[in-house]
This record gives structure tokens, sequence and C-alpha cells, in this order.
């Protein structure tokens, strides 16, 4: 069926719902990027603050760990000596339960390869401070010259890679936080820009659509339809007399064929 054969109410009814689902297009764009943003936002937050926190935590328990073998080796008295092994032995495991919980937040291939070095390190890092702990836990107070060259020699050599490992595991979070923030940005401008072109689309079809339905109306009926109004007033009074413009050559409108049909009557 064409259009210009439909009844108004048909006319009205299909251009509201075109208005209707141009509307519903713009706003499923919309929302979809907004979901698209938020779970990125949702991705910096789970996997790359939290595994961020988490590294910089264990470097931190790192250093308490090294801080207290070093004051134990220092103490001079046995109950001071087992309160910094305990407090070293303490921290080391707390930094090892830190990077296990950040070790499933590394997603890139760069930062899983840097954990499967770092776990290789620690491997030998641990087995030289469980060595360390030993050593000074039997040590003499007054002969600490052995265990100090060892600390900063091999020993000192090991924790700088571990250290140097998780460092680069921070960098590595950082970067990844760094592009998730462009791409959000990215993507915001693309959406943005996409929205007020939809926006703009969706005004101009509006408007469109009303002249295209106002101008098949005034077609369909011949006239305005006020003035067509009026015509039928005039008519019901009996009033033939009325002057009806019609736009050159009009013979399908309403307006047309009743123009002919009060001629036919008044002949």
């Amino acid at each position: 069926m064409k259009f210009s054969k439909m009844k108004l109410g048909t006319k009205l009814i299909s251009a509201f719902v075109l208005v209707c689902v141009i509307g519903a297009v713009v706003s499923g764009i919309g929302i979809r990027n907004m979901a698209r943003i938020n779970d990125e936002g949702d991705k910096v937050y789970h996997l790359d603050l939290i595994g961020l926190s988490m590294t910089q935590r264990a470097d931190v328990d790192l250093l308490k760990a090294g801080r207290a073998l070093r004051n134990a080796i220092l103490a001079s008295s046995t109950e001071q000596r087992a309160g910094f092994l305990m407090d070293s032995e303490k921290n080391l495991a707390q930094a090892r339960e830190a990077l296990d919980k950040a070790q499933p937040l590394y997603w890139s291939e760069k930062g899983k390869a840097v954990f499967a070095d770092l776990d290789h390190s620690w491997r030998d890092y641990t087995e030289a401070f469980k060595d360390m702990e030993t050593k000074t836990g039997s040590a003499s107070f007054q002969d600490r010259g052995e265990l100090t060259e060892k600390l900063f020699g091999d020993f000192r050599q090991k924790v700088n890679k571990v250290d140097d490992l998780i460092t680069t595991l921070v960098d590595v979070k950082q970067e990844n936080a760094k592009e998730a923030a462009e791409s959000n940005q990215n993507l915001y401008m693309e959406s943005r820009n996409l929205m007020i072109a939809l926006v703009i689309f969706s005004t101009l079809a509006g408007i469109g659509i009303g002249m295209w339905l106002t101008r098949s109306l005034t077609r369909q009926l011949g006239t305005e339809p006020a003035i067509a109004a009026d015509l039928a007033k005039s008519v019901a009074e009996g009033d033939l007399s009325v002057n009806i413009d019609l736009r050159p050559g009009d013979t399908t409108s309403l307006m047309a064929s009743r123009v002919s049909t009060l001629l036919i009557a008044d002949v």
C-alpha cells in the first residue's frame, strides 16, 4: 500500500513509530557505549589498580623482611634476635601472599613473562633468605663479619634481582592503566562524536518526516485543514458560494472531488 493511499490515522501512527525507532536507535547506541566505558573502568580498577596495590605491598613487605633480617644480625641479645627473625619470617610470608594475589591480575603477555621470571628468582631468594636466618640464629654476637659479608654479597644480589622484577611489574601495571585511560578517552570521543551526529540526523529526520507528512496530508486534502473545515461548515449551512483555490492540475484530492460534486449538484 502506498503512503499516499493510507488513512490519516495510519500515516500519523507510522510517522510516530518511525520517530520512536530513530530515538530508540540513538538511545541504544548511547547505552552500549556507556556500558563499554563502564566495563573499561571496572577493568582498570579490578585488574590494574588492585594489581598495582598488591605488587607495591609485596615490595614494602620485602623491604621490611630485609630490614628485620639486618636487625637480627645486629641484635645484642637472644630475645632481640629471635624477635627480629620472627618479624623477617612474617614479612616474607606477607610479601609472597601479596604477590600471589597480584599474579592473576596480570593479564598482558609482558606481565605474565615478568611474573614467570620473578617466580624463578623468588625461589633462589627465599632459599638464600632461609640460609641467612639459620646462620643468624646460630651466630655469636661478637663475630658478625661473616654474616655481614654474606648479607652484602651474594644475598644482596638475589634481593636486588627480586626487587628489580617487582619494580618492573609496577611499571607494567602503570603502563596498563595509562593505556586503559587513553582507550577510555578515545572511546568517549568516538561516542560523543557519534551521538552528536545521530542527534543531528534524528533532528533533521524528524523535521523531514514532519514536512513530508504535512505535505502529504495537504496534497490529500487539496488545501489547508482549516480551509477544508471552513468549506465543510459552509456547505453544511447551505452556502455554495465559497471560493475554493485548488492546485493547478489537482483532480484527485478530497477538495477536488468535493468541488466536482458541488458543481454537478449545482447544475
